[in-house]
């Protein structure tokens, strides 16, 4: 560390540390500046700050500073280049929460390659959140209160790291460490952030959302839109999915309503240009069928294809198979499957069975649909073409994550399973698990990487093509979803998908390195409700 010659002092209450000069980091883990703190029912903690970065693979969250009783460290902020996120962490028995530790993250709050002001105000109330202000102002939070410590520990700070030699390092200048056991009001802080170490006036500036990756869209090109069912007042034309039978023929079937009746069919003998309502060619009870439809193309051992419709209906999983491309429909038994929303995944194994990928309640004595309602995702097996399946079995399950929806990719060397699950507690990215051994065993659920959008369909393009990672509803937020390349909040009403190359490297961590277009679509019609989530590759 060069240019450390500094003072440690502690002042009445106030420990602060001087120097002559700033504090100087180079982001290694060797680094690291310690100061006395006292214990505390109440704090202050404040800094100035002059991040080269917010970290990143091979040195993430990097720290301001570690407290006796907590943290106050950095993330890169996943829309905005030019900020990182702040994550506050205090220390909490685990006899409270099993971690031990509360934390709370405000988005995009930190200024990079500037000097910044940071101040921490933290309370033993547990119905208070804590306060972070930079450079003066107050940043606007949506973040609950969470268990807090009967008082704050006392001892050594760290500055620029999380310990002397920790793994925490930060890159960049710091200064003026202050902690007072109390909580400073606005005016005083504001007045402790007037001026930077370099005397001036801090500056904040405004957000640059940008796509981290390189864009193309399509939303304004008419003549690739078609509307097959056009929406209206009161008609929600939804939940569409595709498939292209042996003789060329596309398939589309969705609902009237959201999650409602199954019987709307049409067909595409042009690769999709123009369309025709085929609903006539499903038997009568297929109107007993409900909530959002899949379709999908399903192996036979003896080589041929059946094309099979999965849906609910009253007392487990709705099937209708066709067994000459398109042309009549049988139902099949009713199947013992979760159906609360219809199996989504499929993939055919190389033992000629087909794997069937559904969701489920993880707490099976809960009947609600809420987000908080946590899920779990099943598997099961059939080898008579999709008429007939086994026991469902979980493969992916994770704690306080909803998991549903799930997509399977095979990579193109065909060795290994890809299962990819929309988290539907909206808290975080999509999430991932692999196979080796064609399904039998799967790993871990991990988060999909920053590229990632957070809802999945079904779709994805043969191998050799881009595998398509996610082709999400119109109403997901990409991000924070901030404007994108000058598109603006217009794009919170498109579809967006993302396309790239399955990863050879294990584990899976870089996958938005591996991210090759993002594409818009436009909805069918300005106040028509329409929604699109299904993708498929033609031939061509």
């Amino acid at each position: 560390m060069n240019r450390l010659l500094c003072a440690v002092m502690a002042i009445g209450c106030v420990s602060a540390v001087r120097a002559a000069e700033e504090l100087s980091f180079t982001g290694k883990p060797s680094e690291g500046v310690q100061t006395p703190v006292p214990e505390a029912k109440v704090f202050t903690a404040s800094i100035w700050a002059k991040a080269n970065d917010a970290g990143g693979e091979g040195r993430p969250y990097p720290r301001l500073f570690q407290l006796p009783g907590g943290y106050l460290h950095m993330a890169r902020n996943e829309g905005n280049a030019g900020a990182g996120d702040l994550i506050l962490g205090l220390n909490v028995p685990k006899e409270v929460v099993p971690r031990g530790v509360s934390a709370w993250t405000f988005g995009g709050a930190m200024p990079l390659g500037r000097w910044a002001h940071v101040a921490v105000i933290c309370r033993t109330d547990s119905a208070a959140v804590p306060e972070i202000y930079v450079n003066g102002a107050r940043v606007k939070t949506r973040a609950k209160a969470k268990p807090l410590p009967a008082a704050y520990k006392g001892g050594m700070a760290t500055l620029g790291n999380a310990g002397p030699g920790g793994q925490r390092a930060f890159d960049g200048l710091l200064a003026h460490f202050r902690f007072e056991p109390r909580a400073l009001a606005p005016a005083e802080i504001a007045e402790m952030a007037r001026a930077a170490p370099d005397g001036k006036p801090p500056e904040t500036p405004k957000p640059v959302y940008s796509d981290l990756l390189p864009l193309v869209d399509i939303s304004r090109e008419w003549g690739r839109h078609t509307v097959l069912a056009s929406g209206a007042d009161g008609v929600y034309q939804g939940h569409p999915t595709t498939v292209i039978a042996p003789g060329g023929t596309i398939f589309c079937v969705w609902t009237i309503n959201h999650g409602g009746k199954c019987g709307p069919m049409a067909k595409s003998t042009d690769g999709g240009k123009t369309w025709a309502r085929c609903d006539d060619i499903m038997p009568p009870e297929y109107k007993e069928h409900a909530n959002c439809p899949t379709l999908q193309r399903i192996v036979r051992k003896d080589g041929g294809v059946n094309l099979a419709i999965f849906s609910s209906r009253k007392g487990g999983g709705g099937i209708m198979i066709s067994e000459d491309g398109g042309t009549t429909w049988k139902e099949a038994p009713l199947a013992d499957l979760s159906s609360g929303m219809p199996p989504t995944g499929l993939v055919t194994l190389k033992d000629g069975n087909a794997a069937l990928f559904g969701q489920i309640r993880s707490n099976p004595k809960v009947h609600t649909d809420r987000a908080s309602d946590d899920q779990s995702v099943w598997m099961s097996i059939s080898g008579d073409g999709g008429w007939t399946w086994g026991p469902m079995r979980i493969v992916a399950k994770a704690d306080k994550r909803n998991l549903c929806e799930p997509c399977c990719l095979r990579s193109p060397d065909g060795g290994e399973l890809c299962l990819l699950m929309r988290e539907n507690r909206h808290k975080g990215r999509s999430m991932m698990c692999f196979s080796r051994d064609e399904g039998h065993t799967w790993s871990a659920p991990e988060d999909t990487a920053v590229g990632a959008l957070r809802r999945p369909a079904r779709g994805n393009l043969p191998p050799g093509r881009p595998d398509i990672r996610r082709f999400p509803r119109p109403r997901d937020r990409l991000f924070d979803l901030r404007p994108i390349r000058g598109v603006g909040r217009r794009v919170r009403r498109h579809a967006r998908g993302e396309a790239g190359r399955f990863a050879s490297a294990y584990p899976r961590t870089r996958w938005r390195e591996r991210v090759g277009h993002r594409l818009l679509r436009r909805r069918a019609a300005a106040g028509r409700r329409n929604t699109l989530y299904n993708l498929l590759a033609l031939p061509s």
